[in-house]
């Protein structure tokens, strides 16, 4: 198994950072552990002594077919920018309620909230995505999502929706316009990650038709 550096990490949460990936237990036990942070993926869940374990990342993917889908008018694409609103901000510190770097008692706070202010900023500056949709009530954010293009798959980064506004169907709406952008994109399939503790969004995205296609247990390792 070969464990690779991993260079942005490392220089961003101030600590040697490293990846390595094992198929079952005892490939896990193989690994020499470096000094550090290590993110381990697991196609299985594996045993450790200490608590480690701080996602199990499910994927969801939907086949699409060319539908004419209507898009709520409050649904507009967020324009090129490199800054983003508070409002947009806040739905972003949301979408990370149950990130493993905010579960992980040993990365601080502060570092989770920079991370996923660097994924909206380089979202919206079209960076990291090739489009943002908001949706707006009175002229405020209360929900968004961010989509990217990789060849034939539009692959969803972020989605949130302001937990005073849940119940009204701003998500599936949302999601709408992500499978209409997809299709207008020459798009097959489409492809979104959560968390297993996300229960809410599982339970969303089996009822909007999503089917689970991978499940990953990643696990912190520390040195």
């Amino acid at each position: 198994m070969i464990t690779e550096y991993l260079e942005w990490d490392s220089n961003f949460f101030g600590v040697d950072v490293y990846k390595n990936k094992c198929k079952n237990l005892v490939k896990a036990n193989e690994i020499q552990l470096k000094k550090g942070l290590t993110y381990l993926f697991c196609k299985e869940e594996i045993k450790l002594q200490e608590k480690s374990l701080y996602d199990v990342k499910i994927t969801f993917a939907k086949s699409l077919t060319k539908n004419k889908l209507e898009i709520d008018p409050q649904i507009i694409s967020y324009p090129l920018h490199n800054k983003v609103s508070k409002e947009l901000l806040n739905l972003t510190y949301q979408s990370g309620q149950y990130s493993r770097f905010k579960i992980d008692p040993k990365i601080p706070n502060d570092k989770f909230l920079e991370f996923y202010k660097l994924w909206i900023l380089n979202s919206v500056n079209r960076s990291f995505s090739d489009e943002v949709f908001t949706y707006k009530i009175d002229g405020i954010e209360v929900g968004m999502i961010t989509l990217k293009k990789d060849k034939e798959i539009c692959k969803i980064g972020l989605l949130a929706v302001d937990e005073g506004q849940r119940g009204k169907k701003i998500g599936s709406k949302l999601m709408l316009a992500a499978e209409k952008w997809a299709l207008e994109n020459e798009c097959k399939e489409i492809l979104v990650e959560t968390q297993e503790q996300n229960k809410i969004a599982v339970a969303f995205y089996k009822r909007i038709k999503y089917n689970i296609v991978q499940k990953e247990y990643i696990y912190h390792l520390w040195r």
